[in-house]
């Protein structure tokens, strides 16, 4: 008799939608887009990163950065400076309004993970972050081979 392959697209899906209403509503208290938290908790936690290496980071093509540090930067979260070793290479700082909602965005970010974990002991939660860590460099390396991101994809 053949066993029946769990749909592990469907439960990421499902839980990527729920993700994204839950960050949705709760960015949106903040005054935030859904997408601005993670931009926001990365450059503050690396100033001066480019903004290439901030695609890479986040997992995005490097026109859907320019246009959301655009929207950023016009918000006052962000300031865009040339970089000194090669003009044409853009770094990105934090302001102080952004060092100001950090704490709430990772208090979000913890609410939506306690939430997914809820009930999982601490062994599972560790379990669960090795398998779907696993996961993500299958799609990397799948996605992307074993070249540069920036040359393959466009990050």
């Amino acid at each position: 008799m053949a066993s029946i392959i769990p749909p592990y697209a469907e439960y990421i899906k499902t839980i990527a939608r729920a993700g994204e209403a839950f960050n949705r509503n709760a960015f949106a208290a903040l005054g935030l887009g859904a997408t601005h938290a993670d931009y926001i908790r990365t450059i503050c936690r690396n100033a001066g990163i480019s903004q290439e290496e901030l695609a890479m980071r986040i997992g995005v093509y490097k026109s859907n950065v320019t246009r959301t540090l655009v929207q950023l930067e016009q918000g006052g979260y962000i300031e865009r400076r040339q970089g000194t070793a090669d003009r044409r290479c853009i770094l990105v700082y934090p302001t102080d309004l952004a060092y100001e909602l950090l704490p709430a965005i990772v208090e979000v970010q913890g609410d939506w993970r306690a939430i997914l974990t809820d009930g999982f002991s601490p062994e599972e939660k560790e379990q669960l972050a090795e398998l779907l860590e696993r996961m993500e460099d299958n799609v990397r390396r799948h996605r992307l081979g074993e070249t540069d991101i920036d040359a393959d994809v466009g990050y």
